[in-house]
C-alpha cells in the first residue's frame, strides 16, 4: 500500500515538473537587460515606463515614457541606477525612442536578430523585474505585416498588458525581434510588437531635430551622423537657443567633428559677438585653426572671416583682438580672391572697401559683381549708393536703376516703388521729363491712388508742363484739389495753367474770386491782368496789372508796357 502511495506521489511529481512552461537558457543572463524607466520634469518624478538596453550602452523604449521630461534614469534588474547621456533617436509615428546611458562593467545588453519573425512562431516577452528567477512570456506571432525598409509590425497572441509596454520580444535563440508597443488594455484583445531593427535604423537629419518627437524631451540630443547634415542643425538652432545653450551646441559639433574646420569658425565666431573680450584672442586662434584646417574651402573660410571682422566694426562693436581692423579684412578677402575668384568675394570686397572710404575701387568691385549671375536689385542699388561719392553721370545712374528696378521681377513688386521715384527724380534732372512722367505714373499704380497725397499731384502736374503733356497736367492739379479743395496754391495753379493752354473763360472766374478771397497775393492780380488782356479789357487790365506792381511784382513793367 506504501509503494502504491509512493507510486502515485512520484508520478504527481513528475506531472509537476513536466507541465512548467521550461524557461530558456538565455533569460537568466538577460533577465537584468531589461530595465525600468524613470523621467523627472524640474526635479520630480514624471513617469515610469519600460525598456531594454540593446547594441552596447542604447536603450530602447516608447517615446511616451519620455515626452516632457527633462532628464531619464533607468534602473535594471540589480537595481543599478543609471542616467540618461543623449536621445539617439526617436520617431512620433510609431512612438519609439533609443538614447545612450553611462556605460560600466555590469551592464548587459541584448543582441538585435536580422531575422523576422514568421505567423506560428514562438516569441518570448522578457518583463522587468528585480526578482532573482523571471519567467518570460511565451506567445505566438499571429500576424505580421511589412513597413517601411522591409521592417515588420507583429500581431501576438497574448492579451495585453500594461507592464509589458516597451519590453522587448524575443525569438528562441534570445535574440530581439521587436518592442511591445502600448496599446487599450481595456478592448485590444492581442498584444501588439514593433520590429526593433526600425528603431535601430532611426538617423538623425538636421530636420528630426526640430519635430515635435525630439523637442518634447528634454534631454541632450546626439547631433546627426552625417557632417553636413549635423553642420545644418548647427545653423537651424543658432536662433532658437540660448547663448549657453548654442556655445554648447558648438562644442558637440566639434568634439563630434574635431577635423571640421567649420566648428573651429563657428566657435571662433561665436566668441568674437561675446560680450567678453578676454575670449577674444582664444576665438581668433580657432578661427586661425579652421583656416589650417579648412584644405579646399580656405578661401571661403577667408571670405568669410573677412566678412566677419568687417560686420564686427561697422556694426560697432569693440574686438579686443589683434589686427581686427577693416585693411586686415581686405587682406584675407583678396587672399580669397587669390585663390578662386568669386562673385560673392567681390561684393564683400566691394563692402570693405567702401567703408574704407576707397570708393571708385569699390565700385569697380559692383560693376564686376553686376556681371555675374548673382546680379539682383540689391546689388545694382548698392552700386547706385557708390556712385554718388564719385563723378558718375547721371545717364549712368539712371541705368543702375533701370537694372534694379527690372531685377525686381514681373509683375513689379511694391518695394520697387521707391526706386521707380528715385528714377522719375533723376529722369527729371537729366531733362527726361516725358520719361519722369511715366516713371511717377507707374508709381501710382503700385502704390494705389490712395496712398498718394494732393503734393504728389502737384509735382506731376509741374512735370508735365515740362512735358507739354497739358491734358495730363489740368487732371493732376484738378485731382489735387480733389483733395485740397481750399489750398490757395493749387487753385492759382489751376488758374495759371487755364491761362497757359488759352482757356481764359475758366481761368477769369477761378481769379476773380481769388482776388476776393486773397486780395493781397500778386500772381493773382497779375494773372487776372493778363486775361483781362487777352478778352481786349484793357482799363480792367491796367487796373489789375497795377495793384500787382503795387503790391511788389516787377514781372507786370513789360505787361504795362504793352497797354501803353
Amino acid at each position: 500500500m506504501k509503494k502504491i502511495i509512493l507510486s502515485v506521489l512520484v508520478a504527481l511529481v513528475s506531472l509537476s515538473a513536466t507541465s512548467a512552461p521550461k524557461q530558456p537558457k538565455w533569460v537568466k543572463g538577460a533577465k537584468n537587460s531589461v530595465v525600468k524607466i524613470i523621467s523627472y520634469k524640474e526635479g520630480k518624478e514624471y513617469n515610469q515606463g519600460q525598456g531594454f538596453i540593446c547594441n552596447g550602452n542604447t536603450v530602447y523604449t516608447d517615446l511616451t515614457f519620455m515626452t516632457g521630461a527633462d532628464s531619464i534614469v533607468t534602473v535594471d534588474g540589480k537595481e543599478i541606477a543609471r542616467s540618461a547621456e543623449l536621445l539617439t533617436g526617436a520617431n512620433g509615428m510609431y512612438e519609439v525612442a533609443k538614447f545612450t546611458i553611462n556605460q560600466d562593467k555590469k551592464l548587459t545588453t541584448l543582441p538585435l536578430t536580422s531575422v523576422a519573425a514568421t505567423v506560428e512562431q514562438n516569441v518570448y516577452i522578457l518583463p522587468y523585474s528585480t526578482e532573482k528567477k523571471i519567467q518570460p512570456v511565451e506567445t505566438t506571432v499571429v500576424n505580421c505585416v511589412d513597413i517601411a525598409n522591409g521592417n515588420k509590425y507583429y500581431t501576438l497572441a497574448c492579451h495585453p498588458d500594461s507592464s509589458l509596454f516597451g519590453c522587448p520580444v524575443l525569438d528562441a535563440g534570445g535574440g530581439v525581434i521587436g518592442i511591445v508597443q502600448k496599446c487599450n488594455t481595456e478592448t485590444d484583445t492581442c498584444t501588439y510588437a514593433l520590429d526593433a531593427n526600425f528603431i535601430d535604423q532611426i538617423e538623425i537629419g538636421a530636420v528630426s531635430l526640430v519635430e515635435n518627437a525630439y523637442r518634447d524631451i528634454g534631454i541632450k540630443k546626439q547631433l546627426p551622423e552625417k557632417i553636413e547634415n549635423a553642420l545644418a542643425y548647427v545653423f537651424m538652432m543658432q536662433q532658437d537657443l540660448s547663448t549657453d545653450e548654442y556655445g554648447k551646441l558648438l562644442d558637440d559639433y566639434i568634439a563630434q567633428f574635431p577635423n571640421s574646420a567649420d566648428g573651429y569658425f563657428n566657435k571662433g565666431a561665436f566668441l568674437i559677438n561675446e560680450a567678453d573680450s578676454t575670449k577674444h584672442a582664444y576665438a581668433v586662434s580657432l578661427i586661425e585653426k579652421s583656416i589650417e584646417l579648412a584644405d579646399s574651402s580656405t578661401n571661403e573660410l577667408l571670405c568669410d572671416y573677412a566678412n566677419l571682422i568687417y560686420n564686427t566694426i561697422t556694426n560697432g562693436n569693440n574686438v579686443s583682438a589683434e589686427n581686427w581692423n577693416l585693411n586686415f579684412a581686405l587682406e584675407q578677402i583678396e587672399k580669397a580672391i587669390a585663390i578662386k575668384n568669386s562673385p560673392i568675394y567681390q561684393r564683400v570686397k566691394g563692402n570693405i572697401l567702401y567703408s574704407l572710404e576707397r570708393y571708385q575701387e569699390s565700385y569697380n568691385c559692383y560693376t564686376e559683381l553686376n556681371k555675374s549671375e548673382l546680379a539682383s536689385t540689391e546689388t545694382y542699388l548698392l552700386a547706385y549708393t557708390i556712385s554718388h561719392q564719385l563723378e558718375i553721370g547721371i545717364e549712368e545712374q539712371i541705368a543702375l536703376l533701370d537694372s534694379a528696378i527690372a531685377k525686381s521681377g514681373t509683375p513689379t513688386p511694391l518695394y520697387a516703388a521707391q526706386y521707380i521715384q528715385e528714377r522719375a527724380l533723376l529722369n527729371e534732372k537729366a531733362g527726361n521729363n516725358r520719361e519722369a512722367v511715366v516713371d511717377l505714373y507707374r508709381y501710382e499704380e503700385l502704390l494705389g491712388s490712395y496712398n498718394v497725397n494732393a503734393n504728389f499731384y502737384y509735382i506731376r502736374e509741374q512735370l508735365e508742363i515740362k512735358a507739354k503733356m497739358y491734358e495730363l497736367a489740368l487732371k493732376d492739379i484738378e485731382h489735387a484739389l480733389t483733395l485740397e479743395p481750399d489750398d490757395i496754391g493749387y487753385k492759382l495753379e489751376q488758374a495759371s495753367l487755364f491761362v497757359r493752354v488759352g482757356e481764359i473763360d475758366k481761368a477769369l472766374p477761378l481769379l476773380q474770386k481769388l482776388a476776393e478771397e486773397e486780395p493781397e497775393i500778386s500772381d493773382i492780380h497779375r494773372l487776372l491782368g493778363i486775361c483781362y488782356m487777352r478778352t481786349n479789357k484793357t482799363a480792367a487790365a491796367r487796373k489789375s496789372l497795377e495793384r500787382a506792381k503795387s503790391l511788389g511784382d516787377t514781372l507786370v513793367d513789360q505787361l504795362l508796357q504793352q497797354l501803353d
